[in-house]
């Protein structure tokens, strides 16, 4: 028997917050790209290409205010290559299956 699940894929791409934030998904595009889904089916999230999957729940999820400016990596004026950092994660995949 099959069922249907919408899989968030987890993934580190950094270790601070402050280098995501102009990179990540919104909220107002996390429903309209969840609205394109049947509003009955269940999120799961995917973690480390499968090996573990997870719930999300109200508990799951809140809002913090994050502090920018003390975060050293972070740099507003720096252009993120969607490109380059697509090929820096496969490199780091394929380096993965060599293994």
């Amino acid at each position: 028997m099959y069922k249907t699940v919408i899989f968030i894929e987890t993934r580190r791409d950094e270790y601070g917050v402050s280098p995501l934030i102009d990179r990540t998904m919104t909220a107002g595009r996390l429903i309209e790209t969840l609205s394109n889904f049947d509003e009955d089916t269940p999120v799961l999230l995917n973690n480390d290409n499968g090996y573990t999957y997870g719930i999300i729940d109200e508990d799951t999820i809140t809002e913090e205010d994050v502090d920018i400016e003390e975060d050293e990596d972070y740099d507003e004026d720096e252009d993120f290559n969607e490109g380059e950092a697509y090929e820096v994660l496969q490199d780091e995949e394929d380096e993965g299956d060599e293994e």
